[in-house]
């Protein structure tokens, strides 16, 4: 019995000595702005399902904007929300700025969008490329995107501020 006792208290110190390495490459990582090695290790240290602390949250949600991956940032901003409030005030600013969206193209229609406004905010921009990249293989999305008016295979769309999914179908 002592043995397993034993093992398990040297299986969670492996995991802490690994979560605490991870924890330092991922502010090195974030350090640099380098957001494919931050999402990469912020997979790594969920993985390992321990408490995080909610700043390594608030950066990884960052990290997933800036690549138009505003659903995962959403997600990451309201674990940190729980400690932080510039997280609750970064989830207001969201969903002010981006609208959630399940989009389905029908038939051989052309798929791409196009906004009346082009979007100068890096994240916006990566949301409409995020959603070419998608759409383009599955000939669907269901994520944010910009908030604002857009036409899709000629269809005007309109993409209006929050949190519940509004569905579009071009036929």
């Amino acid at each position: 019995m002592k043995w397993l006792v034993l093992a398990g208290a040297i299986a969670i110190a492996g995991d802490v000595a690994e979560r605490d390495r991870l924890m330092g490459e991922f502010h090195n990582l974030a350090s640099r702005n380098h957001w494919g090695g931050v999402e990469r290790v912020y997979a790594d240290l969920t993985s390992l399902k321990m408490d995080l602390p909610p700043n390594l949250h608030m950066t990884a949600a960052e990290a997933a904007r800036g690549e138009g991956r505003i659903a995962e940032a959403r997600t990451r901003y309201l674990r940190a929300a729980v400690e932080l409030v510039e997280a609750r005030e970064a989830l207001v600013v969201l969903e002010r700025r981006f609208g959630n969206v399940e989009i389905h193209v029908k038939g051989k229609r052309v798929t791409a969008l196009i906004p009346s406004k082009a979007p100068f905010a890096p994240d916006a921009k990566a949301a409409i490329e995020l959603y070419h990249a998608e759409v383009s293989v599955n000939r669907t999305f269901a994520g944010w995107l910009p908030v604002g008016s857009y036409l899709l295979d000629g269809t005007p769309v309109e993409v209006v501020p929050g949190g519940a999914r509004k569905l579009i179908v071009v036929e």
